[in-house]
């Protein structure tokens, strides 16, 4: 549950400096805008702001609900049907035999809980870094489609003008 505190702690310091960052950025914006000059190259980098900010939430809120359920099993009494996996548990740790033995086996699955714990936060920080990129990707995409056409309405303008000023 430490390692899950941790990373809790850890999103939740992260979201709060990319919030203070949005709002620098949305300070330069709209100093921008009151100044007539241009601020589309603030956009991008508040788009990719907000959707960190989103994917910080969403981990926080996954971690509290992971930790809320942790606790919930802990204080709820465990006398229900346990399932294939709670047996095969059941039987491993009735062969144990002492506090030491008993400990051991603690300590390890600690370990492997805690390490599964750690690979899924990497993997999901990873999924969303690889979603932000994506996202930024398409922008840029859509935005030189856009050049794109722009320039192949004015090239047969420009083209013409050309054919004008050379024949004269």
């Amino acid at each position: 549950m430490d390692a899950v505190r941790y990373h809790l702690s850890h999103f939740m310091d992260s979201r709060k400096t990319l919030c203070d960052r949005l709002r620098t950025i949305e300070a330069r914006m709209e100093s921008c805008r009151q100044d007539g000059k241009p601020y589309d190259m603030y956009i991008e980098e508040m788009n990719s702001l907000t959707e960190s900010i989103q994917c910080q939430t969403q981990r926080i809120s996954d971690l509290q609900q992971k930790l809320m359920d942790a606790g919930e099993i802990s204080s709820t009494d465990a006398s229900g049907p346990p399932d294939s996996t709670g047996q095969i548990l059941s039987s491993r740790l009735c062969q144990l035999h002492s506090i030491q033995e008993a400990r051991i086996a603690l300590k390890y699955l600690f370990r492997q809980a805690s390490s599964s714990e750690v690979s899924k936060i990497n993997l999901e920080t990873q999924i969303c870094e690889l979603q932000s990129q994506l996202n930024a990707e398409k922008r840029k995409s859509e935005e030189n489609v856009s050049w794109n056409d722009k320039f192949s309405t004015e090239t047969p303008v420009l083209e013409s003008i050309c054919e004008v000023l050379k024949s004269t």
